[in-house]
This record gives C-alpha cells, sequence and structure tokens, in this order.
C-alpha cells in the first residue's frame, strides 16, 4: 500500500494555537473526540501515491505556489455537517476566494484516488453525536480569526501516531507569468 498524503492550507502558528485551545476545551467538557489532535488545516485534497510520484507532486506543488499571491481570509462562525463534523466556517467574502484557489491548486497538481476538499472550513471535531454538537455549538457562539493564508503544506499519514505530520511547505511567491503546468503522473 502506497503512503497517504494530504495537501492542505496551512494557516498562521497564532491561528493554530487558537484553534487548538477550543480543541482542549472542548475535549475537556465532552472527552475526546475525533480530529482531538489534529492540527488546524483546510483540506485540498487527499491521496496515496508511491515515493516516485510523489516526487512529481512536489515539483508541481512548488511552480503552482510560486505562482499564488497571499491573501487575508476571515472565519467567523461555526457550523457541523451532518456527519459530526463541528467546524470553523469562512464569511461570505472568504469562501469563494477559498474555493478558487483549491480548484487552482486541485488542476495544477492533479493526483489520483484523491478526496478532494470543496467546502473549505477549519475542523474543531468530527464524528460527534447530534448532543455533542449542540454542546459544541453552546460553548463556542462567536469567533473572529484574519489571517493571511500565504501557503501549503504537504503532509505524510504517520500510521503509528494516526496523525499527518507535515513534510513540506511551500509559500506563495506571487510570480507573475508562472501559470501551474501538469506533468504527467502515470
Amino acid at each position: 500500500m502506497s503512503p497517504r498524503y494530504s495537501i492542505v492550507f496551512q494557516p498562521p502558528t497564532e491561528i493554530l494555537d487558537q484553534v487548538q485551545e477550543m480543541k482542549t476545551e472542548l475535549a475537556q467538557t465532552i472527552g475526546w473526540y475525533a480530529s482531538r489532535n489534529a492540527m488546524a488545516h483546510i483540506t485540498i485534497q487527499e491521496f496515496e501515491v508511491n515515493d516516485k510520484k510523489i516526487e512529481v507532486i512536489k515539483r508541481q506543488l512548488e511552480r503552482c505556489c510560486n505562482s499564488l499571491a497571499p491573501v487575508v481570509v476571515h472565519f467567523n462562525s461555526f457550523d457541523s455537517y451532518p456527519n459530526g463534523a463541528f467546524f470553523i466556517k469562512p464569511d461570505l467574502v472568504s469562501m469563494p476566494i477559498l474555493s478558487k484557489m483549491m480548484k487552482q491548486v486541485q488542476q495544477a497538481v492533479p493526483t489520483p484516488n484523491t478526496h478532494r476538499g470543496t467546502d473549505p472550513h477549519l475542523t474543531i471535531a468530527r464524528k460527534l453525536s447530534f448532543e455533542k454538537i449542540l454542546i459544541a455549538r453552546e460553548l463556542f457562539n462567536a469567533i473572529d480569526l484574519h489571517f493571511d493564508l500565504d501557503k501549503i503544506a504537504l503532509r505524510q499519514f504517520n500510521p503509528t501516531k494516526k496523525q499527518f505530520e507535515i513534510i513540506a511547505v511551500y509559500p506563495f511567491l506571487s510570480q507573475p507569468g508562472l501559470q501551474p503546468t501538469q506533468e504527467v503522473l502515470f
């Protein structure tokens, strides 16, 4: 079986710390939950490839990020999905910006057997019961996160820790005229 990877938008350290504090507060209230120890991120795509193909993906990511420009994004509300995910949602201005950037990366860095992110968000918890989502909504009712989105992280799943770990970070360099190009993976 090939290693599992994910490509994510990586928030700055202060946002990671704020989300981790919320995860800790929720755990103190409801106990352990899925995604308790996961570092905050916005999933672009997850996939499995061998070592040779990941090197191609790394080059594609670097090329793609060279042409992307940093943007300020704003997350200002909480929401949940029917599957039990509880998350922080971007505002109405940031949502289309993030969605467009996700699609750009997905087109510039095509990966096989991919789960593609389509709804940008910062997950706090996954697989919560309806009752625990209600508790989370009572615990967290106001949020106001602004940050510069200026990099993508490539993460590899560590089966021992059961967590993704960052293996490379690609800053947005705003270089004009460098359109992301595709390399053939297969």
